[in-house]
């Protein structure tokens, strides 16, 4: 504010008064700002608004995820030339002059509730080698997004990890999204995130399906989603109009389901696991119900390899009030314990149940050589438990449970050994098992604790009267590696992690040392080496500039043992 300039003879008079008038003015100013300065809602139609610059980029499996990968994006309705580019893993920049270009399919705009149309592309990239590291992009031949890497699967049963939620559907951006993150940051290097329906509340909210993708990020682009709808992927009994359109599922599922419900029953092979994804929500049409009754017996029967999965949304046994999935039961059940289903993987009742069939139970509490039946929830609405009293009532008994806690779950396979784990959103020890399967397909079902130790021990060979060979003692996971080091100086071109042994082997030999490099959430490097490895060199062009931690662990028989962490520098060359 400029002051009028006072008189000579009566300057100070002037001061004084201007002094007062400027207070004054900054006092009604001040006022008049912390009103119009207030906050407002910022509206969804501008957050989630497409652009030509591609967003919602997320990664599915085909039917052959060894050699073949399929991604899909979403854009403004005026981009008509979307696009992918795919190169070999690279350690600089030059892989850009190798990339290959795949035109996406000519697709029609759906329209979005918040008032503007929007396009949903896909590529499938195929042709591509096993066990293998890709760069890819997607855009329009301009704009562009960052490069994504994804590695395709081996075409042999080596080990892997995936990560399960159940339903996140409401309050994804506030609650559900430190769910994923935190998930992400135990498991590192899951190769598949499976979603047991309900990702989203209301089917066909624009607004909800940006914030379910946000809150996994770059998370989607680098690991295959695995997802079944629940209930509320549809509305009014139908399906989402996106379902479709933003996921791109093998098409190998019932011919029943194509028109009405497409890519919502699918299967995929991936190391050793089938995959199946089911839709339960067919309450009252038994027709439907029997048709993926017959596809699943069919894929099961086929399996090629030694573990099955399935996921689907109402669960077998439900967990809360008098809900009684009775069609589900009574048409997949008896395929599930008749093939030996591994894991069934469900959602819908917003608490935590893990059970099994009674007629599969040891007599031991803790074990059992059965199905492992599982319900969870990732997501901020929650129920109350109802006792167990669909599981008891049809032949079924729970062994643990939770309500009022949001959760995820750690799968690693490897071998002849599942290790299932719950964790709660703040990444505390839930429940845990451990499935153990022989050749003939005989399995050994074990709940286990935090270490992955069996909390009934296993039996032991009764002593004979001769003398005989001191029993084998039971097989822990290692002990924590002794120390982690990191070589080089800040601005190295190279810089080598060196490891020693762990303090304690659990009673069987060191097979195999994990090492994970990351930079806050982003993992850089994620390799596996031979037990007899120490040392581990890393490239300058894997890493950024900034704190990295790396992460070392060991494995034997038992599985992995805890964390050792260390941080380092790296300094811009």
């Amino acid at each position: 504010m400029k002051l009028p300039r006072p008189q000579p003879t009566k300057r100070l008079a002037a001061q004084v008064t201007a002094a007062v008038v400027g207070v004054g003015a900054l006092s009604v100013g001040l006022a008049t700002q912390a009103t119009s300065d207030a906050p407002v809602l910022y509206p969804d139609a501008e957050r989630h608004a497409p652009s030509a610059l591609p967003d919602r980029v997320i990664l599915t499996p085909t039917a052959t995820p060894a050699t073949s990968q399929s991604v899909s994006w979403r854009t403004s309705s005026e981009v008509s030339t979307a696009q992918a580019q795919i190169a070999p893993m690279a350690p600089g920049p030059n892989f850009e002059a190798t990339a290959t270009t795949t035109m996406a399919p000519a697709v029609d705009a759906v329209q979005a509730d918040l008032g503007f149309p929007v396009k949903f592309h896909t590529v499938t990239f195929g042709d591509l080698a096993p066990d293998t590291e890709y760069l890819y992009r997607v855009g329009d031949g301009v704009n562009w997004s960052a490069w994504y890497e994804f590695e395709t699967a081996s075409d042999k049963a080596d080990p892997f990890s995936f990560i399960y939620y159940g339903d996140a559907q409401n309050y994804v951006h506030e609650h559900v999204s430190r769910v994923f993150r935190r998930a992400f940051s135990d498991r590192p290097q899951a190769d598949l995130i499976v979603h047991a329906g309900d990702l989203v509340d209301v089917a066909d909210r624009d607004n909800e399906w940006g914030e379910w993708f946000d809150a996994a990020g770059w998370i989607n682009g680098g690991v295959n989603s695995i997802a079944v709808p629940g209930n509320h992927e549809y509305r009014s009994g139908a399906l989402s109009p996106y379902w479709d359109k933003q996921f791109e599922f093998p098409k190998n599922g019932p011919t029943a389901l194509d028109a009405a419900h497409p890519e919502t029953a699918y299967f995929t092979d991936y190391q050793g696991v089938r995959f199946i994804g089911l839709n339960s929500n067919f309450s009252s049409n038994q027709e439907m119900i029997q048709a993926q009754a017959d596809f699943l017996d069919q894929a099961l029967e086929e399996n090629p390899g030694q573990w099955s999965v399935v996921t689907f949304h109402h669960p077998v046994y439900a967990m809360t009030g008098t809900r009684n999935n009775q069609l589900v039961r009574d048409l997949w059940n008896p395929i599930f314990e008749k093939h030996g289903v591994d894991l069934v993987l469900q959602g819908h009742d917003h608490t935590y149940g893990r059970g099994n069939m009674k007629n599969a139970s040891s007599g031991v509490s803790g074990v059992h050589n059965g199905t492992v039946y599982v319900v969870s929830v990732s997501g901020q609405k929650m129920y109350d438990l109802n006792q167990g009293e669909n599981w008891s009532g049809n032949g079924a008994e729970l062994e643990k449970t939770d309500e009022g806690t949001q959760l995820y779950q750690l799968i690693d396979v490897d071998g002849d050994k599942i290790r299932y784990e719950a964790r709660r959103a703040d990444g505390t020890f839930h429940d845990g098992v451990t499935i153990t399967k022989k050749a003939d397909g005989t399995k050994t079902v074990r709940t286990v604790d935090e270490s992955g130790t069996p909390l009934v021990p296993e039996p032991t060979e009764p002593p004979t009267t001769e003398p005989t060979t001191p029993p084998t003692p039971a097989v822990k996971v290692p002990g924590r590696i002794g120390t982690v080091k990191v070589s080089g100086s800040r601005a190295a071109a190279r810089r080598t992690v060196r490891w020693t042994a762990p303090r304690t082997t659990g009673g069987a030999p060191v097979r195999a040392y994990r090492i994970v490099v990351k930079r806050g959430s982003k993992v850089l490097v994620n390799r596996t080496v031979r037990g007899n490895q120490r040392s581990l060199a890393v490239a300058r062009a894997k890493l950024r500039t900034g704190r990295h931690v790396v992460t070392v662990t060991a494995q034997n028989t038992a599985g992995w043992s805890p964390a050792t962490r260390v941080a380092f520098q790296v300094r811009q060359r």
